[in-house]
C-alpha cells in the first residue's frame, strides 16, 4: 500500500516501508520500521533511551532479525548526539552484543561499501536521510534533526562518500525517511533566527523558502526543503531525491512522534549492501 511517496509492506506481523526507488536493487536491503509490532504485540520500540524496558527493545530486534533474516552481529547501531560526526563503517564495528555493547560512538552519519553489515539510526520526528551509490556500491545512513539540519549532514555525508570512496554526486539516490513535515514542525524566534543566519549564507539563500510564520509568534520550518537544498548544492540530481512526504507528526497511529507524544519510541531506518 503506498503511503506519500513510500510503500507500507506487512511481514508476519510487522509493518514497515519501502522506498520505490531502491526497490529495483537486488543487492539492497532497506526498510523504515513503524510503532506495528513488536515482542509479544507490544510496540516495535527500537530505541535503547526509551521508556520501554531494555529487555523488549532488545526482543524487539530479535523478532526483527527474525523476520528480515538478519545476523545479530551484523547490526551496527548509530550512536546519535544531534551532530554531525559521520564515520566509515567496516567489519570492526561488529559486535556480539549489538545493542549493550556497540561500538559505534558519538555519530549521527553511517557509510559503508561493505557487504552485509546492516546500518541503523533511530527515530521519532528527525528525518532519515538513505544514501545509494548503485555505481561504487556505497550506502549512507544520515539522522537529521534540526540541529544536524543546520550542521548540513546530508551534504557532509555526500561529501565524505565522494572523498571516500571516489562517488560521483549524480549517481547516488537519496531518499528522506518519514519525519516531521513542514506543517507540523513549529519553533521559536530562536530557533528561526539560526536558520536564517545559516541558510542566507553564499550558495543557500533560501531561507524565505523554508520559514513560514506560524500562529503565536511561532514559525514553521520545512526541515524536508531544507535537506534537498543542501543535497543539490553537493551535486544531487534533484530527480533522484524522493522525499516520503509522511509526516510522523500527523501519523501517531503508525508512527513514533517525540513532538506530539514526549515520552515514545522509535523507529529504525536500516541498510545494507547485501548478496545477490
Amino acid at each position: 500500500m503506498k503511503i506519500g511517496n513510500f510503500t507500507l509492506k506487512k511481514k508476519d506481523d510487522i509493518y514497515y516501508f519501502t522506498i520505490p526507488i531502491f526497490e529495483n536493487y537486488g543487492n539492497l536491503f532497506h526498510i523504515f520500521t513503524t510503532r506495528k509490532t513488536g515482542y509479544n504485540g507490544k510496540e516495535l520500540d527500537l530505541g535503547v533511551n526509551t521508556q520501554t524496558a531494555l529487555n523488549d527493545v532488545y526482543m524487539n530486534y530479535l523478532k526483527l532479525c527474525e523476520t528480515f533474516n538478519i545476523k545479530q552481529d551484523s547490526i551496527i547501531l548509530s550512536d546519535q548526539v544531534h551532530k554531525d560526526n559521520i564515520l566509515i563503517i567496516d567489519e570492526s564495528f561488529k559486535s556480539n552484543n549489538f545493542l549493550f555493547k556497540r561500538k559505534v560512538k558519538n555519530a549521527d552519519g553511517l557509510i559503508t561499501n561493505k557487504k552485509n553489515l546492516f546500518l541503523v539510526t533511530l527515530y521519532a520526528d528527525c528525518t532519515p536521510i538513505y544514501f545509494f551509490d548503485p555505481v561504487k556500491e556505497v550506502i549512507a545512513l544520515a539522522h537529521s534533526g534540526w540541529k544536524g539540519t543546520v550542521k548540513k549532514i546530508g551534504e557532509k555525508t555526500v561529501l565524505k562518500m565522494i572523498k571516500e570512496f571516489g562517488c560521483n554526486p549524480k549517481d547516488i539516490l537519496v531518499a528522506l525517511g518519514p519525519s516531521i513535515g513542514p506543517e507540523s514542525f513549529e519553533v521559536k524566534e530562536d530557533v528561526k533566527n539560526i536558520f536564517e543566519k545559516i541558510f542566507n549564507e553564499k550558495n543557500f539563500s533560501f531561507s524565505n523558502e523554508i520559514i513560514k510564520p506560524g500562529k503565536n509568534e511561532k514559525y514553521l520550518i520545512d526541515i524536508w526543503k531544507t535537506i534537498e537544498y543542501t543535497l543539490i548544492n553537493t551535486g544531487i540530481r534533484k530527480e533522484y531525491i524522493l522525499n516520503s512526504n509522511i509526516d510522523t507528526y500527523k501519523n501517531t497511529d503508525l508512527l513514533f512522534s517525540y513532538r506530539k507524544e514526549k515520552n515514545t519510541g522509535r523507529m529504525a531506518a536500516i541498510m545494507a549492501i547485501i548478496d545477490n
